[in-house]
């Protein structure tokens, strides 16, 4: 979007936005691929204690979400934030009991692993500014006046209100099930 809004050549690299896009498609390939990250996160390190870990995760993600509701101005992040953490535990669920099918497991993990990492990415980061409203909320409350706080409300605002819901769409995915992807003759 920043590319957009500064435009052409010129404006573009007097802004430095270029390099940011640079340094965005370039993060996915720095520890391997998403695809290689997400068989890892669905196909090893969620079967290998059968979601613990990412429940415990979870269970934080919902307890910021609680002290988001606390707060009246912030109630309405953290009842988003509790739907995402709720998205993300259902589509754990999914993807441990498909993977567990002796028949078709390997594959349903493969076929989930990226929906699976592209919502749990967007939750757990969703989870992360929600924590930063909270601070900013309370350096507000507690006087300060730093233009810091109001632009980390704005930026927790938008992260769970604006893209959020674009991780929480992969669940949608995940419980279609793979019988599409079932269907195709590897002949053909």
């Amino acid at each position: 979007m920043g590319v957009q809004v500064h435009g052409g050549m010129g404006y573009v690299e007097e802004t430095g936005a270029a390099q940011l896009l640079r340094d965005a498609r370039i993060a996915p390939i720095y520890e391997g691929t998403n695809g290689i990250q997400a068989l890892d996160l669905a196909g090893r390190k969620l079967q290998r204690d059968s979601g613990a870990a990412l429940s415990a995760l979870i269970n934080e993600v919902h307890q910021t979400a609680e002290a988001l509701r606390g707060e009246p101005s912030l109630a309405a992040l953290g009842k988003a934030l509790a739907a995402g953490a709720d998205d993300l535990s259902a589509a754990m669920v999914s993807v441990l009991e498909q993977g567990s099918d002796p028949e078709n497991g390997p594959d349903a993990v493969q076929a989930y692993a990226t929906p699976f990492l592209n919502l749990a990415g967007h939750v757990l980061c969703a989870w992360q500014m929600g924590q930063a409203a909270l601070k900013a909320t309370k350096a507000i409350g507690d006087g300060s006046d730093e233009p810091f706080y109001t632009a980390k409300l704005c930026s927790a605002n938008f992260a769970i209100t604006q893209w959020l819901p674009v991780g929480r769409a992969q669940r949608a995915i995940i419980e279609s099930g793979m019988q599409c992807l079932s269907d195709f003759d590897p002949a053909s």
